[in-house]
């Protein structure tokens, strides 16, 4: 073996006897090892899996008391990009909801999903007879007047369920369905002794002037929710007077 080689073997194992003194000292650490980063667990992970990953876009602004204290509360309209929906397979626009009270709280409605273009705000209404009004999306206009409800629950924005109608629960109860066409049906409103109801009525009628045939299923505001209460008898009515019905009967609505 040369000189050289013996001098640079020497020098690296002279070296590594110096750092390995060093670290034993504490004077140099060791690296750790790489580790895993910690789980944040299966509610943090649900939660980045359900937040929208596309930036949110304001594209409108109203005021409403969304919260039932009597003063007015900011409402933003963003949109949150869109998507084909697999069943479909049309293009849905997807947009969120923000409410900022008065007092400064905020809070995000889930994902509206619509395959019109533009947001389709109807605008905000006394729905259920609870404090705070409610917020009206339009998510439907072909043969149906099809809407959301956002109603302010504790501090945060959920969806109204559609009360059952004459033929039971709706299979989508978080869509609200006023025909207009072939079929008519709709909502009215009315508060009673203090609670509110809501008649949700489906008329069928014939082709030429006359009667339709109209069945009702009832339904009360309580505890949250609209609870059937009953089912009034088939009546027949004016088929003008079915068609002068608007969606959601003589309810103010605020654009």
């Amino acid at each position: 073996m040369s000189a050289p080689h013996i001098l640079r073997t020497g020098v690296a194992v002279i070296a590594l006897a110096c750092a390995a003194a060093l670290i034993g000292s504490g004077i140099v650490t060791a690296p750790a090892p790489a580790t895993k980063p910690p789980d944040a667990g299966p509610r943090a992970r649900a939660l980045v899996a359900a937040a929208p990953r596309a930036s949110r876009i304001l594209k409108q602004t109203r005021y409403a008391d969304v919260d039932g204290d009597g003063r007015l509360d900011l409402v933003g309209i963003y949109r949150v990009g869109a998507a084909h929906n697999q069943s479909t397979g049309l293009l849905e626009r997807r947009w969120q909801v923000k409410v900022t009270t008065a007092t400064g709280n905020v809070a995000w409605s889930p994902l509206i999903r619509s395959p019109l273009p533009g947001h389709r705000w109807w605008g905000s209404a006394n729905l259920d007879g609870s404090r705070g009004k409610e917020l009206l999306f339009v998510t439907g206009t072909e043969d149906f007047l099809r809407f959301l409800v956002l109603h302010w629950d504790a501090g945060a924005l959920r969806f109204e369920k559609a009360p059952a109608g004459p033929r039971g629960p709706k299979r989508l109860d978080k869509t609200w369905d006023a025909a207009t066409e072939t079929f008519r049906s709709g909502y009215r409103l009315f508060t009673y002794r203090g609670e509110r109801y809501v008649n949700m009525w489906q008329a069928t009628c014939p082709n030429h002037p006359g009667s339709c045939t109209v069945r009702v299923m009832r339904s009360v505001w309580r505890h949250g929710s609209w609870q059937p209460v009953s089912a009034p008898q088939p009546t027949k009515v004016p088929r003008a007077e079915i068609l002068a019905r608007r969606p959601l009967g003589a309810l103010v609505i605020h654009r």
